[in-house]
């Protein structure tokens, strides 16, 4: 459940593919899809609360992906009305 997907888009003139599950950010280079090149985790704090998050269903809670147009910057969303900017020149996450 946790692995599965609630938002994908493409970046970089379709050459990445950034995808957003439960717990983390990945980007994919579409020429190698065997592992993303690029893995954030964005909801640390929560893994050591699965148990209780699957049986309150927050586990089908969704968040979007949005990129930059320069594709150095990705946006997601978080609960208690967060946000998470990511710039991946350097993989930093900060969370607004």
């Amino acid at each position: 459940m946790i692995s599965s997907y609630s938002s994908i888009n493409f970046m970089n003139g379709n050459k990445y593919i950034v995808g957003r599950d439960y717990l983390t950010v990945k980007v994919w280079d579409v020429s190698k899809a065997e592992k993303p090149i690029v893995s954030i985790t964005v909801q640390e704090a929560l893994k050591s609360k699965l148990c209780d998050i699957f049986e309150n269903d927050c586990i089908f809670d969704k968040f979007s992906v949005a990129v930059s147009k320069d594709s150095n910057t990705i946006l997601t969303g978080n609960y208690n009305n967060c946000f998470h900017a990511i710039d991946l020149n350097d993989s930093s996450n900060t969370q607004y």
